[in-house]
């Protein structure tokens, strides 16, 4: 009978409604996920901004604490970026921290946390990795970067970066903020002691 048909037709109709309604609301949920991940990252170097590698670092902190787990914190600087914004011009200043990112990027474990603090100062969290096993990691970061070439209309230059380690004691007085001034510390006497370097700071 011809209800039965128009019915039918009505159905399959509903049917294709709901799943065009599915494909909108999938792709408006991956959207919005989209645009709470780039509230999180920093637009010149895609990596973590400061804040939510912060934030990153506590939830970390509680869980060694309940695992009793360790971690390690690597901080590097880019060396003489100054003299690389005042020679080439801040396009390759800040092409030098893009392209220095990357490849920082590409090195590091898909469990370690990477973040931008401030201007060429940059925090690899290491969960579940003591400081004599973060150096070897380090030291692989530090070669790469000094063999990576950028090029300008002057010609080709290289860069290199100064780093500092330190450990995580989730115990006693220790908190994250004394972590990353540690490590911040550690990056302090790198760059004293004539960067392009490492060094290693428990204390």
């Amino acid at each position: 009978p011809h209800s039965d048909v128009v019915q039918r037709e009505i159905v399959l109709e509903l049917d294709r409604v709901k799943e065009e309604c599915n494909r909108y609301r999938a792709y408006a949920e991956g959207l919005k996920k989209k645009l709470e991940e780039r509230e999180h990252i920093d637009p010149l170097t895609e990596v973590y901004h400061r804040k939510y590698f912060l934030k990153i670092l506590e939830t970390e902190w509680s869980r060694a604490i309940r695992y009793g787990h360790t971690m390690s914190l690597i901080v590097y600087d880019i060396d003489s970026l100054k003299g690389v914004n005042m020679q080439y011009g801040p396009d390759y200043g800040d092409t030098v921290l893009r392209e220095t990112s990357q490849l920082v990027a590409k090195i590091i474990r898909k469990s370690d946390v990477f973040g931008r603090y401030e201007g060429g100062t940059f925090l690899v969290l290491l969960p579940e990795t003591d400081a004599k096993k973060a150096f070897p990691m380090a030291e692989r970061l530090r070669e790469n970067i000094m063999r990576q070439q950028f090029y300008a209309p002057e010609g080709a230059f290289s860069i290199t970066a100064s780093f500092g380690i330190t450990q995580a004691f989730c115990v006693s007085n220790d908190t994250p903020e004394l972590f990353v001034k540690r490590g911040l510390r550690a990056l302090s006497r790198s760059k004293q002691l004539g960067k392009n370097r490492i060094e290693i700071l428990l204390m």
